[in-house]
């Protein structure tokens, strides 16, 4: 199996410098590649896993400058950094400190994998100036090989590799090598090999070196390290990452984006975010937090993540801290791939969630989880058990920012959309709007009716198996082609302040079987050759208004009723047509 993997990070408008790198902070791959992966070599996902870290700098990198908090940590260039000694845990036995790489994975494998190990006591320096190395881009795969040598050389007579093979495969099982700064450009933050091919033609103390699985390669001068405690564990973890998320697993270096007709959020189906495998190659990162996805987990077995079956209310907690989550098996018409709906709770609890601020740049810069509540994404399952992955945004939009501001909308919950349903938008299934010829089918049609707190930071969330049966309209939705021709059983409520609209098309017809009841807001249905059949009648409230458009046929069931109540408006445009069926039929002026 060839591959090989970089994180490139670009700059975006007009933010010069730190932020800049920040706001863009794409994490970006290449799945194919000269290091192979040798016979034997593994990285397990359960168990203990040792590492050793590395800090090294070119010769000549003696620069002391730099306002952002990274810089104020590590402003000589021959003492360790101060984050060094707090990356990992020396022992495999918990507690471990929650701002710990060894706690990252730990806490979110829910203490099935444990990655430990040592910091080397001193900064390696290179023999060479940078230039020498030639370390730049996509093609510093052979480059790196040569100075991931000279840096095992030289830390060698100082390090017994014998203690990093925890998992017995005669491979040293992971060395990161964090580079301080760099004066040429490079157009990555970070890679997954140590080398290619070959690189390694020796042992160290009887162990073998996999260029590929061995090793990995971070840039701590990566205009995005802020906060080394956050954000250089996050790239440590993210190339590291590719060993435990390999292709086979993602169907590419990073987790690849549903595209075509899903459509959410509008023109932007590359985008990705709140996941820890994204970039190039794959979707487009735009962050949101610096933690594993639940999908990503589940796909490793860390958690399990039951399907919502029958109408229910579920309390789900914080997803860092408990790994509770829940998914819901989506409806796709014909011939479409299996999609799964994956429902987690994210706060602001566990340390790499919780807000920092970095007050360096103009404007700004938010790192951590940038928004709260009910994250949803979509997982479209492809052969092989490979998957691509998609944000559902509760306002619709993905944004890629230096601002937390930026993110609200993104989840669902208290302050943003309260219900996911067929008939919100974004709709359940992915769509911002159904693509033509699109319908629903017999169901069943699952839907989040209600989401909303329950205790210290929980989430409620009703979920109901078909909406037919219960259509409460807590958010704004649109019934239109997709749903023409159906019977809709439940009562369909309005509440909320909230507003349907339907409009099915010239020729459709909707019947609903129980009354339609607008207690709270709007209801403005029909259009020219549009019927609308009220098999039990019709109730507006005080609060309530029913507009009926010009051109429809409104047609109430046999001795039902069309009642206005406590001041409830009824509107009939010109040209509507009100049938009591069996009395009347009325034609609005």
């Amino acid at each position: 199996m060839l591959r090989w993997f970089l994180a490139v990070f670009a700059l975006m408008g007009p933010v010069a410098g730190l932020a800049a790198g920040l706001a863009a902070g794409l994490a970006a791959g290449l799945a194919a590649g000269p290091a192979t992966a040798q016979p034997g070599a593994r990285v397990p996902t359960e168990g203990p896993f040792r590492a050793l870290v590395v800090f090294v700098r070119f010769q000549d990198d003696t620069s002391t400058e730099g306002c952002a908090p990274a810089w104020q940590q590590w402003p000589d260039p021959d003492a360790l950094p101060a984050v060094a000694p707090h990356l990992l845990a020396a022992d495999p036995s918990p507690p471990f400190a929650d701002s710990s790489l060894t706690a990252y994975f730990h806490r979110q494998s829910q203490g099935r994998f444990v990655l430990y190990g040592d910091v080397f006591p001193r900064v390696v320096v290179t023999r060479h100036p940078e230039a020498t190395y030639g370390i730049r881009d996509a093609r510093s795969a052979q480059a790196l090989g040569r100075l991931s040598r000279e840096v095992l050389d030289a830390i060698d007579p100082e390090v017994d590799f014998r203690r990093y093979d925890a998992n017995r495969d005669g491979y040293v099982d992971h060395v990161f090598v964090i580079l301080r700064r760099n004066r040429q450009p490079i157009s990555w933050s970070g890679y997954s090999i140590l080398g290619t091919t070959g690189t390694f033609d020796r042992t160290y103390d009887g162990l073998r070196v996999d260029p590929d699985l061995s090793g990995s390669y971070s840039r701590y001068g990566w205009s995005g390290n802020i906060f080394p405690q956050r954000n250089l564990v996050r790239l440590m973890a993210h190339e590291f990452g590719h060993d435990l998320w390999t292709p086979a697993r993602l169907g590419g270096a990073h987790i690849q984006p549903i595209r075509g007709r899903f459509g959410v959020p509008e023109g932007h189906t590359d985008r990705i975010g709140y996941a820890l495998m994204v970039g190039a190659g794959g979707g487009t990162d735009i962050r949101g937090d610096l933690t594993i996805s639940a999908w990503e987990r589940d796909l490793l077995g860390w958690i399990a993540c039951p399907p919502l079956t029958a109408d229910t209310t579920v309390v789900l907690h914080d997803l860092y801290t408990t790994g509770a989550c829940r998914t819901v098996a989506l409806p796709v018409p014909a011939g479409q791939p299996p999609r799964t709906l994956y429902l987690a709770n994210r706060q602001r609890i566990g340390f790499f969630d919780r807000l920092r601020v970095n007050e360096c740049t103009a404007p700004p810069n938010a790192h951590g989880l940038k928004t709260t509540g009910l994250l949803v994404t979509v997982v479209e399952h492809r052969e092989g058990g490979r998957g691509r992955m998609a944000v559902l945004p509760a306002d619709g939009t993905l944004a890629l920012s230096l601002e937390a501001a930026a993110y609200d909308g993104d989840l669902f919950g208290p302050g943003s959309a309260v219900q996911l349903t067929p008939w919100t938008r974004p709709a359940i299934g992915g769509y911002a709007a159904y693509p033509p010829g699109f319908s629903l089918g017999p169901g069943p049609w699952p839907a989040l009716v209600h989401i909303r707190p329950a205790g210290d930071r929980g989430l409620a969330v009703d979920y109901v198996a078909d909406y037919r049966r219960r259509p409460i309209i807590r958010e704004d939705a649109w019934i239109g082609p997709e749903t023409a021709g159906q019977v809709i059983p439940g009562a369909v409520q309005v509440e909320n302040g909230r507003t349907l609209d339907v409009d099915l098309g010239a020729g459709r017809m909707l019947t609903l079987a129980a009354p339609l009841r607008v207690a709270d807001g709007r209801a403005v249905v029909g259009g020219p050759g549009q019927t609308l059949v009220l098999e039990r009648g019709a109730e507006v409230g005080g609060a309530g208004t029913l507009v009926v458009r010009a051109g429809t046929t409104l047609r109430l069931g046999a001795g039902q009723l069309l009642i206005a109540r406590h001041g409830g408006h009824v509107q009939l445009e010109p040209g509507a047509v009100l049938v009591y069926e069996g009395v009347a039929r009325v034609r609005a002026r």
